[in-house]
Formats: structure tokens, sequence, C-alpha cells
């Protein structure tokens, strides 16, 4: 008897990742359309995100990072970012990681900005892995091991 066990795991995978790909087509093109100034998208992807959609809070953080459909605020990019970081959203993961490297907005942390960049890196991504790996090199083993441990516990919540 032939093992279908790997092949019903990549069917599921695939099945999960179409689906994630659906829900974040629509607030991509919201997105698009509130940065070039559609008042009636910006507050769909507005209402979308005050509704818990982490891709809407995440487009919603960068359109904020950028200025780009609305005023320039990284207060509420760092804002959304975290919202949706806090629901798994990678990109949004990668992006709390780079402000708290850098200090922009958040009290640079490096230790935290390793475990935002390790939650991303997991998720599969090769920029966020070479993000994470880049800051490695100016941290101490110390730092390394408690922001792996950050990320363990993070993971656990």
């Amino acid at each position: 008897m032939i093992n279908r066990l790997p092949y019903c795991l990549f069917l599921l995978v695939s099945i999960l990742g179409t689906a994630e790909a659906q829900k974040k087509a629509p607030t991509d093109a919201l997105a698009a359309a509130a940065a070039k100034g559609d008042s009636k998208a910006l507050k769909k992807l507005q209402n979308l995100s005050e509704q818990g959609a982490a891709s809407a809070q995440f487009q919603l953080g960068l359109m904020y990072e950028t200025g780009k459909g609305v005023p320039k605020d990284e207060v509420l990019a760092e804002r959304w970012y975290r919202k949706a970081a806090e629901q798994d959203d990678a990109n949004a993961q990668n992006k709390l990681g780079a402000m708290y490297e850098t200090g922009s907005v958040v009290s640079k942390d490096l230790v935290t900005a390793y475990m935002w960049y390790n939650l991303a890196a997991a998720r599969g991504d090769r920029k966020f892995r070479i993000n994470r790996d880049q800051l490695e090199k100016q941290m101490t083993p110390q730092q390394v091991a408690d922001a792996q441990k950050l990320s363990r516990e993070w993971t656990h919540k």
C-alpha cells in the first residue's frame, strides 16, 4: 500500500496557503486603492483592521509608515504592526524586528528585535532569516540565547 501521508500533508499545506492568499488579496487591493486616495477603500481597510484582520492591520501599518494614503505616523504604524504580529503575521513581525533593531519609534532592543525576526523567520521566508542572521552577528551569545528563549515563550502563548 502506498503511503499517502506525504501527499495529504502537501495537499493540506497547499489548501491552507491558498486560503491565506485569498484572505490577503482583498486587503492588498484595498490598501493599493487607499494609498492612491480612495477614502472608501481606506475606511474598509480600517474597519477590517479594527475587526482583527491581520493582513489589513499589516497594510494599515505599512501605509502609516510610508505616509501613502494617510499622514505619515510611525507610532500608528508600530501599533498596527504589533496587532498583526501578535496574530503571527510574519511581515508585521519582521517590521517590528526592524523597528527594535534601529530604535525607530520604540527603544532600541536587539534581543526583542531578534525575537521578532526569529518568529518571522519561523514562517519560512528567506529574507526574514537573513535579517535575523545579520542581527545575530551584532549580538553576544547571551543576547542570542535570551532572544531565543523569548521566541519560545512567545510561541507557547
